[in-house]
C-alpha cells in the first residue's frame, strides 16, 4: 500500500477470493525469531533440570533450583520451585498446563500470567498483562 507504506502478503487463495495479511518487515520478523530462540533456549534449560522426588510435599527445607520440578511421589502431584533466598526454598503447585511460560499467536491468550508473542503484523512483538490489558514489553536495539 503506498499510502501508508504496509505490506501484505496473499496467504490464500480460493473459490472465494484471496486473503491477504500485514506482513512483519524484517526487523520485526528478525526480532520475533530471535525472541522465539532465546525462548526455546530456556524452554530447554528448564526441561533439562533433573527432577526431584519424595514421599511428602516440598517444604522450604527442599533445595532445588529455580525451574526445577519436585514429584510427590506418594500423590502424583508436582511442585516447581518459584524462588530461592537464604529463608529457604519457594513451592508451587503446578499442571502442565500452567507450566507453560509464553503464548503465540495473533491472538490473546485467555491466561494472562504467560508473556504473550503476539504475530500480528505491525503491532505485534512480546506483550505482558499489566492486570488489565495486554501492553508490549519496551525494547531497546544496541
Amino acid at each position: 500500500n503506498i499510502a501508508t507504506g504496509q505490506e501484505w502478503i496473499c496467504t490464500a487463495v480460493s473459490d472465494s477470493g484471496t486473503t491477504w495479511e500485514l506482513s512483519m518487515d524484517s526487523a520485526s520478523s528478525k526480532v520475533l525469531d530471535e525472541l522465539l530462540a532465546r525462548l526455546a533456549s530456556l524452554e530447554r534449560l528448564l526441561e533439562g533440570l533433573e527432577k526431584l522426588t519424595g514421599g511428602s510435599d516440598p517444604t522450604s527445607a527442599t533445595k532445588a533450583q529455580v525451574g526445577q520440578i519436585y514429584i510427590n511421589i506418594a500423590t502424583g502431584q508436582e511442585w516447581i520451585c518459584t524462588a530461592v533466598s537464604d529463608s529457604g526454598t519457594t513451592w508451587k503447585e503446578y499442571t502442565a498446563e500452567q507450566m507453560k511460560l509464553f503464548a503465540v499467536g495473533a491472538s490473546m491468550p485467555e491466561r494472562t500470567d504467560v508473556l504473550w508473542i503476539d504475530t500480528t503484523a505491525v503491532t505485534g512483538g512480546l506483550k505482558y498483562h499489566n492486570g488489565s490489558a495486554w501492553v508490549s514489553v519496551p525494547t531497546s536495539t544496541v
